[in-house]
């Protein structure tokens, strides 16, 4: 983190609470990597902040997460990562920044309040044993500290003497450490030093030297008494080079600028790649990111693997194995809601433990132990012709299944499972397997109207049982029962239909439709949800979210008179997880009266929301909905966002079967213009719906006699038409636009 200059930046961030593990699963988002267990603030005594973590591995193989907080650094025993538990701590002066580096059996531990460098012998570990051996006076306080463990030298950094520098401690007596030299030409915020062993420079040790403005120095450390200068080099959008890590070749340099997103040098985070098979001349060579805009922290390289502490959006993992091509692969977001561009969040990780187990140390919620597939190969699901959000009442919607392996996993032919729940609780059946790890999931008979969980799991060749969604069976996919629908109410909001916008003391960022404006910084939606353009949102401007409150939005009355359903999709996001609310509601007498549907307090992004009108009252022909967000009393950045409006009735009998559709065909004309239409059989279906997608985004199209068309403009490039509903038709169209 950047040292002094954002302090007060970084404890303004310090606003969210610990949460109970209980629901933290649930809450934070993540992609190919899983909660074992979680450490709150609380779990550490109340302590003020987390900051940085390392690992330690004993001599009897056990593994420790080793986490730092505001004062004191902890030992945690995660051999058993979901029975991970706090076995030691060690006080030091109270310090929001805090740093550990591990050499033998001891710890290192410096901070920025006092207290000098922290020895602790941490050979007693496994008897719950840290024992301070003594605290090195000199220098008083670090920023950070590096190791090397191959030569048995100590680095700490952004000290309180020589300039700030790097300095230079021998480990010859690992538990009192000895200052040989110190490196002091700029200040060093964060170091990476390490020994080439092979190539010309063979024997070296390099020292890699990352200088807040003053960007990348590298220096030959080989020889204490005599450090030479190999190169000083910036780059383009230098704001404070933070911290960074070698590939295991030493050919490439991967560098984190902290500020370069903050300053609006950049509006994503942006991670350097820089060759370094010339110590005297490095190049930049490629840069990449995953189009959030956040401030970047540490990171960390294993095995053609990058390990991202990347603030407000958590871990992040990528493929950097083609270094013009990285792609991120997972990620667990340990700071759920919104991607703020502020210093909350993941500070620092930890990959290196032999059993694959990764750390997160987390400035808000403490220390997350968690399991990241790639790390110690795993399997994954693939399904080429989509998940159906629909299955046919009278049973027999396929879906189509692939196991694959990823980074060493090994699928187990023959261990693909359906798991589905009809209300009575999960039921497993087999799935058809077509071929090795290829399967046919095939749905039972499922009540129209009715809605369907279910998931999917097979095995490793080790009998390691994965499940899809990763967090099955706590959460899920789930599909409507119906053979068709036909719609009554259906709002984009790209036309006013008109809803009206009621207040009460609002000062602020009332509903209003539009294109979301905002950079997504304070918890807002930097786009709509369906992919059209425009939804209602609590004000467009950046910057602006709602004040006070409530704002109503409500609906014109429709008539589901013979019942039916109603989706929307829902945003919200809360700042402090206080008592504010988007409430939905729903009325049967034109808004006379009114029925609670649901309470949102924090959504994971746009969700899409769905219930059966009869569920809560009478249908009717004077049908309303209403949407009420508040911020009151107003102590919180508070966003809500409605999308995707649809009330729509369900089709029970003869629904449209992948046997019904005869063609999908799809073009694009010059201007770019998309035309695609649906053929059926015959004009018996003439009335209901089916759905297509392009590129990923849905749009419920009428049948008319024999043919359900749609065109859309403007698109450019490669562009791909599906057939969605029905469900698993295997029905798709390329198409090319100028």
């Amino acid at each position: 983190m950047a040292m002094r200059t954002i302090r007060w930046a970084v404890l303004a961030g310090l606003i969210a609470a610990a949460m109970p593990l209980a629901t933290a699963r649930a809450q934070y988002e993540s992609s190919n990597i899983s909660l074992y267990k979680q450490f709150t603030l609380a779990d550490f005594g109340n302590a003020g902040n987390g900051n940085s973590c390392w690992g330690y591995v004993s001599g009897s193989g056990r593994e420790y997460a080793i986490m730092g907080v505001s004062n004191k650094v902890a030992f945690v025993d995660i051999t058993d990562p979901v029975n991970s538990q706090i076995v030691a701590t060690v006080a030091h002066t109270n310090s929001l920044w805090a740093d550990m580096k591990v050499y033998g059996d001891y710890c290192y531990v410096v901070n920025e309040a006092g207290g000098g460098i922290q020895v602790i012998d941490i050979s007693n570990i496994d008897n719950g044993v840290a024992n301070l051996v003594r605290s090195v006076s000199s220098p008083s306080t670090s920023h950070t500290v590096g190791v090397n463990t191959d030569s048995g030298f100590l680095y700490p950094t952004g000290s309180s003497t020589d300039n700030g520098g790097m300095l230079i401690f021998n480990l010859a007596d690992p538990s009192n450490p000895v200052k040989v030299n110190a490196w002091n030409t700029a200040y060093v915020h964060e170091c990476h030093v390490v020994k080439y062993t092979s190539g010309p420079y063979a024997g070296k040790e390099i020292a890699f030297l990352f200088c807040g403005g003053q960007g990348i120095y590298i220096v030959d450390v080989t020889n204490k008494s005599n450090l030479v200068n190999l190169t000083h080099k910036t780059y383009p959008c230098l704001n404070y080079c933070h911290q960074g890590w070698t590939t295991d070749d030493r050919r490439y340099l991967f560098v984190d600028d902290e500020l370069d997103e903050l300053y609006g040098c950049r509006n994503e985070t942006t991670t350097y790649v820089f060759d370094i098979a010339d110590l005297t001349n490095i190049q930049l060579v490629n840069t990449f990111s995953n189009g959030i805009n956040v401030p970047d922290h540490n990171l960390y390289f294993l095995n053609g693997l990058l390990f991202q502490s990347n603030y407000g959006t958590g871990l992040r993992v990528w493929d950097v194995s083609d270094i013009m091509a990285p792609a991120e692969i997972g990620y667990f977001d340990t700071y759920p809601g919104s991607n703020p561009l502020d210093f909350v969040g993941d500070w620092s990780n930890y990959p290196y433990f032999p059993s694959g187990t990764v750390i997160a140390g987390d400035i808000n919620r403490g220390l997350f132990v968690l399991d990241v597939d790639a790390n110690h190969g795993g399997i994954e699901f693939n399904f080429p012709n989509g998940i159906p959000d629909r299955v046919q009442p009278a049973g027999g919607t396929t879906v189509r299944v692939e196991v694959v392996g990823t980074y060493g996993g090994d699928p187990q032919p023959g261990t693909g499972l359906l798991h589905y729940d009809l209300g009575g609780g999960f039921v497993s059946t087999a799935m058809n397997q077509i071929s090795d790890n290829v399967y046919d999931a095939v749905f039972p008979a499922v009540p129209c109207g009715d809605t369907v969980r279910f998931y999917f799991s097979a095995e490793d060749t080790e009998g390691t049982v994965y499940n899809d969604p990763a967090n099955a069976p706590a959460g899920s996919h789930s599909a409507l029962s119906t053979g068709g629908t036909n719609p009554v109410f259906v709002d984009n909001f790209e036309a006013d239909m008109g809803w009206t916008v009621t207040n009460e003391s609002v000062s602020d960022g009332a509903w209003v439709r539009g294109i979301p404006a905002g950079d997504g910084s304070r918890g807002d939606p930097t786009q709509d949800y369906d992919g059209s353009g425009r939804c209602f949102v609590t004000g467009l401007g950046n910057g602006t979210d709602l004040d006070g409150g409530p704002t109503r939005l409500t609906s014109l009355a429709f008539d589901l008179s013979s019942g039916g359903l109603v989706e929307y999709a829902a945003w919200f996001a809360n700042d402090d997880n206080d008592a504010d609310r988007l409430t939905v509601e729903v009325s049967n007498n034109d808004g006379t009266n009114w029925t609670p549907v649901e309470s949102l307090g924090q959504t994971s992004g746009w969700e899409l929301h769905r219930f059966d009108v009869a569920d809560y009252v009478t249908p009717s022909a004077q049908m309303r909905m209403r949407f009420s967000a508040t911020d009151n009393p107003n102590n919180s950045v508070t966003e809500a966002g409605v999308d995707a409006f649809n009330a729509f009735t369900l089709v029970c009998e003869g629904g449209i079967t992948c046997g019904d559709i005869k063609k999908l065909s799809a073009r694009c004309r010059d201007n770019g213009q998309i035309k695609a239409k649906v053929v059926l059989i015959d004009e018996s279906f003439s009335g209901q719906t089916v759905t297509i997608a392009i590129d990923g985004v849905e749009h419920v199209l009428t049948i008319s006699g024999r043919r359900a068309p749609h065109k859309e403009c403007c698109f450019s490039g490669t562009r791909t038409i599906t057939l969605e509903d029905p469900a698993g038709c295997g029905r798709s169209k390329t198409v090319t636009c100028p």
